[in-house]
């Protein structure tokens, strides 16, 4: 059982409030826990993502919950894995929905946000996680415009100013296709760095930080935050000491929905942090419009800019209520554990991909090429005999002017869907069709291992309605060119080579 889990750390409004706490952590931990966090969370996420299974939503949320009341506050510092495990609506009709005795209102429990992350983003790993770094108080107090709280609280061990990781989505569709191209635009995200020299921010870069980057995927950073230990701004949270990430301060530069943001993390087990995403619903601002004709002067806000040490107009003159609440929850994990994080039963989708950052670093390349297939050896044993030198059997075909044709030709015709578009651009660098088909099936293998969801098979769909149906004379494949090649001609395709041309129809490997 994990040491950092207790209920002594929510000050619950009653007894049998802190009761009922201690009692659903108890339950759940029996119930859910097996002695890895890593596999839970995974499988509360993989569920959180499912449309199908929306009607097991609302017991995980209160799970979520409790492991969150029941967390510890804990500063962070450098980069963290990340994974959101559930996105909410914003309730604007909760108050009335309480006086009906219901959490929430009808129309939040649609829970349209969800649904359309679940069927776009949700296991691509479009986001990638954070980074906390070390900020100066000048900075801070510029970035706040002195804000007393802010600067009362700052402690460079505490506070930093942190980034995000972004990535691109594995064979995108066209709406995730147009996700990361539009984030940058929109939140100007930056490349990744790749030196201390790099200055992406106002932060200070570390090389043991960037060190620690090199377990995580990702190829553009931004979505600016300040960070230090507080209070929870969620009035259900009774104050709970969490560690607080602030986007919402205007020298931040926030681009909506950022301007209504605030993270709040506590840790819940070793290298394993989960944090809860808190909107405003009032007051808030739509982000800022440039005036390119007066340079230098801060944007124009489009609604009312974050100042949290103002005041409302009224006798009391009380602070303003911004209508915190919490809209979904995710994930923080410490790199040092990354292998557990990208395990299969963990996050498998986070896992990096041949040639993005981490792959080589955490020895992924090694592990593929012991799974990779060999000819038996006494075909290999043939084969260096014959041609009196060691074959590779992986990337030896690459030597071979006929070979090269014969594993890299595709033989296709149109596809009765226009959405399909050139498959031929499935193909990665040099591999051939079958070590295409062999990456695509080890990629289905992870991503379907537990959910059977179609879209895990979509490329092979597209291969499918593509493909050339193959010709059949006597119980044998009709064959064309010398022996060995098995090809159905009806056509032909455009190729770069001595004719330019490729007769078409579908290669058929004899084994």
């Amino acid at each position: 059982m994990t040491s950092y889990l207790s209920s002594d750390h929510f000050a619950a409004a009653s007894p049998n409030e802190a009761h009922a706490l201690a009692d659903g952590l108890e339950n759940l931990l029996e119930s859910d826990y097996d002695g890895d966090f890593y596999a839970l969370l995974g499988r509360y996420q993989r569920i959180l993502a499912d449309n199908s299974r929306r009607d097991e939503w609302p017991a995980l949320h209160e799970k979520l919950r409790i492991l969150f009341l029941c967390g510890k506050a804990a500063p962070l510092d450098g980069p963290m894995i990340g994974i959101p495990v559930s996105i909410r609506d914003s309730d604007y009709f909760v108050e009335t929905a309480k006086l009906f005795g219901k959490e929430r209102s009808i129309a939040a429990s649609i829970e349209w946000m969800a649904t359309a992350w679940n069927a776009t983003f949700a296991d691509t790993g479009l986001w990638m996680g954070k980074t906390y770094e070390p900020v100066s108080r000048d900075t801070v107090a510029r970035k706040t415009d002195n804000d007393s709280e802010a600067m009362a609280s700052y402690d460079p061990d505490t506070t930093r100013i942190g980034r995000n990781f972004f990535r691109a989505p594995p064979n995108p569709d066209i709406i995730q296709t147009i996700g990361l191209p539009g984030l940058t635009a929109l939140w100007h995200l930056q490349d990744r760095p790749l030196s201390t020299a790099a200055k992406p921010y106002e932060g200070q870069l570390l090389a043991a930080h960037l060190e620690k980057e090199r377990a995580i995927p990702y190829s553009k950073t931004g979505g600016i935050f300040l960070a230090n230990l507080g209070k929870s701004v969620v009035p259900e949270m009774h104050g709970k000491l969490v560690y607080q990430l602030n986007y919402r301060w205007p020298k931040l530069n926030p681009v909506y929905p950022m301007t209504r943001l605030i993270d709040e993390i506590v840790q819940i087990d070793e290298g394993i942090y989960l944090g809860q995403l808190v909107f405003a619903t009032r007051h808030y601002s739509l982000g800022a419009l440039d005036l390119p004709f007066l340079p230098g002067v801060p944007g124009m806000q489009l609604g009312e800019a974050y100042c949290p040490g103002c005041h409302a107009m009224g006798p009391e003159g009380e602070k303003i209520d911004y209508g915190y609440q919490n809209n979904g929850f995710f994930l923080m994990m410490d790199p040092l554990y990354a292998k557990r994080v990208y395990s299969d039963a963990a996050f498998p989708q986070l896992r990096p991909r041949p040639g993005e950052t981490g792959y080589a670093e955490l020895g992924y390349d090694e592990t593929a090429a012991l799974e990779r297939p060999q000819a038996p050896a006494i075909v290999r044993a043939a084969a260096r005999q014959r041609e009196g030198r060691q074959m590779d059997w992986m990337a030896g075909w690459k030597d071979d002017e006929a070979l090269r044709e014969k594993f890299t030709a595709f033989i296709l015709e149109p596809s009765p869907r226009e959405s399909d578009g050139d498959v031929r651009e499935m193909r990665r660098g040099d591999e051939s069709i079958l070590q295409m088909l062999q990456r695509i099936s080890h990629e289905i293998s992870s991503q379907s291992k537990y959910d059977d969801h179609l879209r895990h098979f979509e490329q092979l769909s597209r291969l499918f309605r593509c493909g050339v149906a193959p010709k059949v004379e006597n119980g044998l494949f009709k064959g064309h060119g010398r022996k060995g090649y098995n090809i159905r001609i009806n056509g032909q395709e455009k190729r770069a080579g001595k004719t330019g041309l490729v007769r078409r129809g579908r290669v058929l490997h004899r084994l």
